[in-house]
């Protein structure tokens, strides 16, 4: 218990629930924000707006080249001021200069209809892909603030800028519909990179930005080529573990956009990703509880192992409890909610309930072999898991429609449960 205590002090210290806590608040808003446009906007635009939003995704990633990642290592204490800031510029203008080269390619993608067919959807990445440009220099900039250990004053900026983003949103998609709900995205993203660029810039790290070389892009980067180095090294694993997070949750969408016409059908499956999207809030909170309480226990193996399987069947029994009422309810909220509006996307919501519980029992899994340093075996899983689900979209939507979207998300969603199992069962042999 003293243990326990100590351990929450600890973290609370260092800012991590303010962390946590912002992070789950922006998630509830995102979440709740979509169920709201679901009602303003008719399911073909919902359709729409999933297949943009997953894109945009994985242009961001591409964008960041992961120096989210690389600079929470490279900004130290130990470092001067002044190194600490120019590997921040060098991070920045890796996303400015990535950025130009994304973007154009996605242009002559979506130019050319090779993206997508879809007239709406082709006018919509014509004004408004910029977005990830912003949203990768959005979340460096939150990183530097992490690396800086300013966790508790970006936690805060974060809620107010990012649910002021979402209201202005549903605002403007309420009076404009769906461009109203582009437009809003674009102005909510742009006012918040300016007000976290502010704090960052008037802080006393902002300061040595005086003292810097005032070049920018490609030359900045010759000139500063070992950090530019120092960043692809340590960001490199990172940007494969994204991508196949990012494909693993989002390839169905990509492949239903290419094999399925009715975009009134994909409006009716993406609504009943949203569910998705809200149960993994919770998700993703026990990654982030669990992950540093694992760790305090590395270097213990057998309490490590005791831990372990007590809370492991503590999250299954809470899986399955969450699971049937969501099953008992959910169909009847839904209908009285829309009002027989996503009728269609019950069945759909029904299989993504049991995806999120096959992903939900795994989760602990995934903390304990970060914890024991087994960052590859997760790595690997990944990988392994995109590519299972590429193939089943491949062959199963083709040939059933939407719903083989839904077959192979469970189907994927056993073989990675089971992944994670096998590989947990050998590890705690080891202990």
């Amino acid at each position: 218990m003293h243990f326990m205590r100590s351990l929450i002090k600890n973290v609370s210290q260092k800012g991590f629930f303010h962390l946590l806590s912002s992070n789950l608040l922006i998630a509830i808003v995102a979440f709740g924000s979509q169920f709201l446009v679901a009602g303003i906007l008719k399911p073909q635009e919902i359709g729409r707006i999933r297949i943009f939003q997953t894109y945009i995704q994985i242009f961001s990633v591409l964008a960041a080249l992961s120096v989210s990642t690389s600079i929470l290592k490279l900004i130290s204490d130990q470092n001067s001021a002044f190194h600490n800031y120019k590997a921040y510029k060098t991070g920045l203008n890796i996303i400015i200069f990535c950025s130009i080269i994304v973007y154009v390619i996605t242009f002559v993608l979506n130019e050319n209809g090779i993206m997508t067919d879809d007239p709406h959807l082709i006018r919509e990445f014509r004004y408004f892909s910029v977005i990830f440009v912003i949203t990768s220099l959005n979340s460096y900039q939150i990183s530097v603030f992490q690396a800086l250990k300013k966790i508790k004053e970006i936690s805060l900026l974060q809620i107010v800028v990012r649910s002021g983003t979402l209201i202005l949103m549903v605002a403007m998609t309420y009076f404009l519909g769906l461009n109203g709900f582009f437009e809003g995205m674009l102005l909510g993203l742009i006012i918040s990179y300016y007000l976290i660029w502010a704090k960052l810039s008037k802080s006393d790290f902002g300061i040595n930005a005086a003292l810097d070389e005032k070049l920018f892009f490609f030359t900045y980067l010759k000139k500063n080529k070992d950090l530019v180095i120092e960043h692809l090294k340590l960001g490199g694993p990172a940007l494969i573990a994204n991508i196949a997070g990012i494909l693993s949750s989002g390839l169905d969408v990509i492949f239903i956009n290419f094999y399925i016409k009715d975009k009134a059908l994909v409006g009716q499956y993406g609504f009943a990703s949203i569910i998705f999207v809200g149960l993994s809030i919770l998700t993703q909170t026990i990654n982030q509880i669990t992950t540093p309480y694992l760790v305090s226990y590395s270097n213990n193996l057998p309490d490590f192992k005791k831990a372990f399987k007590k809370y492991d069947r503590l999250i299954i029994l809470v899986s399955i409890l969450i699971a049937a009422c969501l099953f008992a309810v959910l169909p009847f909220v839904i209908r009285r909610l829309y009002h027989n509006k996503y009728n269609q996307a019950i069945e759909f919501i029904y299989y993504f309930i049991v995806y999120w519980f096959l992903r939900n029992i795994s989760i602990l899994k995934v903390s304990a072999q970060i914890a024991l340093g087994k960052v590859r075996i997760n790595a690997f899983i990944g990988i392994f898991w995109v590519l299972i689900n590429a193939a089943l979209f491949y062959f199963l939507i083709p040939k059933y429609g939407v719903i083989g979207a839904s077959y192979s998300i469970i189907i994927g969603g056993v073989a990675c449960a089971l992944m994670y199992y096998f590989s947990m069962k050998s590890e705690l042999k080891n202990v």
